[in-house]
């Protein structure tokens, strides 16, 4: 595991770097834009739009410290169990040192991991929040004649987006899809927003694939081992403590990948749905000329939104909501078998 994550950090670097040029190249795009440069330099400049070269995410000495002691915690767990089952003393004389060495190399293991963990979730939580910003940017309520908001995911993030940009001092207004300028500033923006959430896309997804079928063979392994030895075993308790963790962080970024694929779609909604209102009845129109040509740059771009592949992916499957139900309900299903037959194991040693 541990061999995997360092390979993982020296992959995401290398990606990162990719991204960064491909970045730099669609921001440079982006400032010889009509409204282009201004927009992107406000939205850099705000504090809560996550635009711009924030970083990675940081995590705290304190989420540090737990993530270690957890680990230690876990590396020490079939020592305490066994302590406990065949009422032994803690310190064990001079057989210790082999404890310490594991305790040492599993506790480092598991706290590496729940760092990155908890890294991946402060990355994917930026980036739904990025994702809401432009999504605020993308429609104005009172321009639109639509009665629904196009933008039915995270609906709540997306009308705070609307406020935090409308109370800021720069005051920075919807943009105007049916204007050539501001739509190609649109399609530049989004390009920004899909390679800012591309880095962290292959360490998620390798990790959470790593976690699901940890998670299931370690339940599988204490279901079997109980039914063959009618007992709990120490691997019924390293399997009943660990997977809930497992369950938590595969909840956590299967939602949030989920949603960023979610909100994604709904931009071609969004296209068709402004192309449908130029087009309306007895609206004052543009140039016949300049209006077609409009309309066929906006329905281009829903055609090519339609035919990328999906953002978010597992094991190749795309992170929809149904895959999402089935990984996290067979998770849960299997952790609740385990902790039950842990719970109803303590209590015949008990009683």
């Amino acid at each position: 595991l541990s061999v995997l994550l360092l390979a993982l950090d020296r992959q995401s670097h290398k990606i990162r770097e990719r991204l960064a040029m491909h970045k730099t190249r669609i921001e440079e795009l982006l400032r010889q834009t009509p409204k282009g440069s201004q927009l992107y330099r406000n939205l850099c400049d705000m504090d809560h739009t996550k635009f711009g070269n924030v970083g990675d995410p940081r995590i705290s000495f304190t989420q540090h410290l737990i993530c270690m002691l957890l680990g230690v915690t876990f590396g020490l767990l079939p020592h305490i169990w066994m302590c406990f089952r065949h009422n032994l003393p803690f310190w064990t004389g001079g057989v210790m040192w082999v404890t310490v060495v594991y305790v040492l190399n599993t506790g480092g293991v598991c706290a590496r991991f729940l760092v990155q963990a908890v890294t991946i979730v402060k990355a994917y939580q930026r980036h739904c929040s990025q994702l809401a910003i432009f999504q605020a940017l993308s429609w104005k309520e009172d321009r639109s004649i639509a009665v629904y908001d196009p933008f039915e995911t995270r609906n709540q993030e997306v009308v705070k987006a609307r406020a935090i940009l409308k109370e800021s001092q720069l005051r920075i207004q919807p943009l105007n899809l049916e204007d050539p300028a501001e739509s190609k500033v649109w399609w530049h923006l989004r390009e920004i927003v899909l390679t800012d959430m591309k880095e962290w896309r292959a360490m998620m997804g390798v990790l959470a694939l790593m976690c699901v079928a940890l998670s299931w063979f370690a339940g599988f392994s204490a279901i079997a081992l109980m039914l063959m030895m009618n007992q709990i075993s120490a691997t019924t308790v390293v399997s009943a403590v660990m997977m809930p963790f497992l369950v938590v962080f595969i909840y956590k970024t299967l939602q949030l990948a989920r949603d960023i694929n979610l909100m994604c779609q709904e931009h071609t909604s969004l296209l068709h749905n402004v192309v449908a209102e130029a087009n309306m009845p007895l609206r004052p129109q543009r140039p016949l000329d300049s209006h077609l040509q409009q309309e066929r740059f906006l329905l281009q771009l829903a055609t090519l939104i339609e035919r990328q592949p999906s953002l978010q992916t597992l094991a190749s499957f795309t992170v929809s909501p149904q895959l999402t139900s089935a990984i996290v309900g067979s998770m849960s299903i299997i952790c609740a078998i385990t902790l039950l037959m842990l719970a109803h194991g303590i209590l015949q040693l008990v009683l």
